[in-house]
Order: structure tokens, then sequence, then C-alpha cells
């Protein structure tokens, strides 16, 4: 289950395109640790995976939303699966806008060691990709907004109707297809205070783990709640895939619909 896109070429240096100086009170993790990690041998193999997970992202919870339809067409959804679909949901929500943005990217407010590598696991349920990586492809958005160099800009394709589409679709989810978007030249140099928690670059590197976590824990918990196999593939669909659909296409919203207005 580990997962580490990190290149150990840029992991050192520091600079972070904050507006507020950081506060770091730990020091760098040394070679030795980060081996540990499998921060130094991964990115080749990492890289590999880019492509299929984006495509996991982007299929998979649609195809969810796609079978919860289909089941419940002509039944009504349980209300313990509705409930465990919306406190995964508020969950993952928090991790993704509170932990991934406000807190790892923008450093906007402190937080104790738990409550960041929750949010930061919470965050990872979404799919959207390890803690880390996300913080520093959001800052690079920050440093070059709708300018060249922005990851997931929509507003660099031309002036015309059909360019319009092609970069909100780019905005939108496209941009995780394109390697040169997916994995901005020296991204991690952007996140390099980030690299300085031990706990934070291990639940990093177990991204994985928490995408299987976040679909079977709502099964689990709706199939011990009715008691049936029945509650917890609903748990599994309604709680885990349809989710994650419901989660990302709100906050890729932010990417496409919000900045081709001008937001």
């Amino acid at each position: 289950f580990r997962y580490s896109p990190i290149p150990a070429s840029d992991w050192f240096p520091m600079e972070s395109h904050l507006q507020q100086p950081l506060k770091i009170d730990a020091p760098p993790l040394p070679p030795k640790e980060l081996q540990k990690t499998g921060l130094l041998s991964a990115g080749a193999e990492a890289s590999r995976l880019d492509i299929p997970l984006a495509y996991a992202v982007l299929i998979l919870p649609f195809a969810g939303l796609l079978a919860g339809f289909i089941w419940h067409w002509r039944t009504e959804v349980s209300p313990i699966a509705l409930a465990v679909a919306f406190v995964f949901w508020m969950l993952t929500l928090l991790g993704v806008e509170v932990g991934f943005h406000r807190l790892f990217s923008h450093q906007s407010f402190q937080a104790v060691k738990p409550v960041r590598l929750a949010l930061a696991i919470f965050g990872m349920m979404s799919m959207q990709g390890p803690v880390i990586w996300w913080a520093a492809v959001h800052r690079i958005h920050h440093k070059n907004s709708d300018q060249p160099g922005d990851p997931h800009s929509p507003n660099l394709h031309g002036a015309g109707w059909l360019e319009g589409l092609k970069g909100a679709w780019h905005g939108h989810v496209g941009w995780i297809f394109h390697r040169e978007s997916l994995r901005p030249e020296s991204w991690s140099r952007f996140t390099a205070d980030l690299s300085r928690e031990r706990g934070l670059v291990q639940v990093h590197c177990w991204y994985l783990l928490w995408i299987v976590l976040g679909l079977v824990m709502p099964a689990a918990l709706a199939g011990l709640l009715t008691w049936s196999w029945g509650g917890a593939l609903e748990g599994f669909v309604w709680g885990g895939l349809v989710r994650i659909f419901a989660v990302n296409h709100a906050i890729w919203g932010v990417n496409s619909i919000c900045h081709l207005r001008g937001a």
C-alpha cells in the first residue's frame, strides 16, 4: 500500500512560497529516516501508478454512483447507509478543505500532531492524492494562478468556445492525466517544510492504504449497524464510492467553474 511520488533530489531545498513565514520546530529528517519511508527509492515506481490512479479516481466513484442509482431506482436507500455516507462525507471534506487546503497548503492555523495526522488521513480518503503532493500542487497553483505554470487553470487554452470546453475539462479533472501538470517540475521544493514532519511523511507514504480504509470502513460500519451483507454493500456504495464522487466533483468545480467565472 506504500505510494510515495516524492523525488528525493527535490526534497531538501527550503522554498515554501507562503505569505507568512513558517514556524517549524522539528529538524529535517535525516537520509536514513527517509530511506525507511521509501522516499529515496520509490519515485520511478510511483510514477507508473500516476495514470492508473487518475483513471481510478475518475471512473470508480462514477461507477459507484451509477450502481447506486440502478440499485435504488425503485427502492429507497436505507437511512443507515445515508447516515454513514454523510458522516464520511463530512470527515473527507474536512480532511481536504480544512486539512489539505487551509492547514497544510496555506498554514492558516496551527494544530496538534494527532489532529494534523487525522486531517491528512481523512483527506487522502478522497483519492485526491497524497497530502504533501496535494499541498505542493496547490501552492504552485497560487504562485502561478491562471498563468503559465498553473497546473489546473481552465483559462490557458484559448478564447473560443471549444477551447473554453477544453479548459473547463482540464481545470476540472483533465489535468491529472497529464504528467507535466500532475507532476510539476521540482514540485516538492514547495513543501520542503512538510518534509520535516516525520509522522506526516509516514502517513503520506501510506496513501493507498487510506483509500482502501475509506472504502472498507463505511461498509463495515453499515454492515455492523444493519447486521447484514446487504447493509455492508450499501455502505460501500454510498459511504465509499458515492461519497468520493460528491466530495471530489464539488472541490474540482472550484478549479473549473469558479475560475472560469473569475472567482
